[in-house]
């Protein structure tokens, strides 16, 4: 039984690591999905750098939660970097998820020839797969301390109950001496 408990526990941490990479990687291509339009304004010079960096500075400051970075590259040239000042990773130019050794990389081709490039550093994943790892195991480790007591008792209980009859059967036999071969319960 107590296999079982860690059996769950497994396959729940499993589950989590899926799910919660999956998410990650729908929340990083809509970032870069929801940047497009702007990036494509940019492109085309109605917004400059200065211009784009003093809207997100007078946006609310989410660093502690946010923590993409934006690349943008028209024809091979980088042309505005957004976010950490950490180095960007380098990725390849091509549509879709790519991974380096820091960070988890989605590239959307914005217009023919020019990427977006989203980044989220991996320790943040990983950060959040083990904080929901710590709140699984917490959750199955109280649910085993109130369960598993529980579960011992009725099994104890079903198995005395179903043993009942076998007790019966040796207290009489226990009653007769060794020369009676009757028939029992007669």
């Amino acid at each position: 039984m107590l296999l079982a408990w860690f059996s769950v526990v497994a396959s729940a941490w499993f589950s989590l690591s899926k799910v919660s990479n999956e998410l990650s990687d729908e929340f990083l291509e809509l970032a870069a999905k929801k940047m497009e339009s702007t990036m494509i304004e940019v492109l085309k010079g109605k917004w400059d750098d200065d211009s784009i960096r003093n809207t997100l500075q007078s946006a609310p400051n989410f660093e502690k939660f946010w923590t993409y970075r934006y690349k943008l590259w028209k024809r091979g040239k980088v042309i505005l970097i957004l976010g950490d000042v950490k180095p960007f990773p380098d990725a390849p130019l091509r549509k879709g998820f790519s991974q380096t050794v820091t960070d988890r990389v989605y590239t959307l081709e914005v217009q023919p020839g020019n990427f977006l490039q989203v980044a989220e550093p991996l320790h943040v994943r990983r950060q959040t797969v083990n904080s929901g790892r710590l709140h699984v195991f917490n959750f199955v480790l109280v649910s085993v301390v109130v369960i598993l007591p529980f579960s011992i008792a009725l099994l104890w209980f079903v198995i005395r109950r179903s043993l009942a009859p076998i007790e019966v059967l040796r207290q009489e036999i226990g009653l007769r001496d060794g020369g009676n071969l009757s028939l029992m319960g007669s």
